[in-house]
């Protein structure tokens, strides 16, 4: 059963958050969405990992779902690792502590591995899913030249994000849902389009090495951001890393051929690394 509560943040900010709280449970999951998406999307995942014995928090994005802001625009990444906190906060705050993990998927994976490599916390690990490292369809260098200059003039100026729903799942009714769901919009502000491309850049490049361990799941087909990221991400021996490629669509948990192995995936590394 899912909770709801907000959290102020600067300025009187207003976030909409959820929590998805089992009997008992032995660890705290944070649920970083994606862009132009929400976090009721992941209430079938946060049961799963309820009856696999954690308890769940996440929050709709700025600018995202029933939080405030404009359309599209998080304001940063910076911003978003900052509410991540917030959150964890009010869970432990609420729960005691327990081990907490963070679990981010694609534009919410990239920011989760950017706090894993830039922002390091006391999180237990990470739990990433087709991150938005590289885009499969870039814009242009012209366009992102546009968008960089834009962002320093208009940072909250948006623009259609360019995502095609049917790459998300091959299932046509999670495609239907998303398509019809008041909540989902195709807005992305300059701001965060170049700081996706940039953190993402940034991944690739980066000499760190994190020591938090991450679990990190891409489908083969996913036609929105690259696997071939994760796929180096994940072959350069960057701290205690689990990949797991999955044949799926860009959305695995919203895969039906590959939810039961991903969640597995998720479960045994929570076991694992909940010390």
């Amino acid at each position: 059963m899912v909770n709801r509560y907000f959290l102020s943040r600067e300025n009187g900010f207003i976030l909409s958050c959820y929590s998805w709280i089992p009997d008992s449970f032995n660890s705290i999951i944070i649920i970083v969405h994606g862009i132009g998406e929400h976090a009721l999307r992941y209430g079938h995942v946060a049961e799963e990992l309820n009856r696999a014995g954690s308890a769940v928090f996440s929050f709709d994005l700025r600018g995202h779902g029933s939080s405030a802001g404009k359309r599209g625009h998080i304001v940063s990444y910076e911003a978003v690792i900052s509410d991540i906190d917030a959150v964890a906060e009010m869970a432990n705050k609420t729960l005691g502590s327990h081990p907490l993990f963070i679990y981010g998927h694609s534009m919410g994976g990239g920011i989760v591995l950017s706090k894993r490599m830039f922002f390091h916390g006391k999180e237990a690990g990470y739990i990433v899913t087709s991150p938005w490292v590289e885009l499969v369809n870039p814009p242009s260098p012209l366009l992102f030249l546009l968008a960089k200059a834009l962002s320093w003039l208009l940072p909250s100026f948006t623009m259609p994000s360019g995502l095609i729903a049917d790459l998300i799942s091959t299932d046509k009714d999670v495609v239907k849902s998303y398509r019809e769901d008041p909540l989902v919009h195709d807005r992305v502000s300059a701001n965060t389009g170049v700081d996706g491309i940039e953190y993402g850049r940034l991944l690739l490049s980066s000499r760190t090495q994190p020591s938090a361990p991450l679990f990190l799941a891409h489908g083969k087909e996913d036609g929105i951001v690259k696997v071939e990221a994760s796929r180096k991400l994940a072959s350069r021996g960057d701290g205690n890393v689990t990949y797991l490629e999955l044949p799926g669509y860009h959305e695995l948990h919203n895969e039906p051929s590959c939810f039961r192995q991903l969640m597995d995936g998720i479960e045994v590394f929570i076991r694992n690394n909940a010390r």
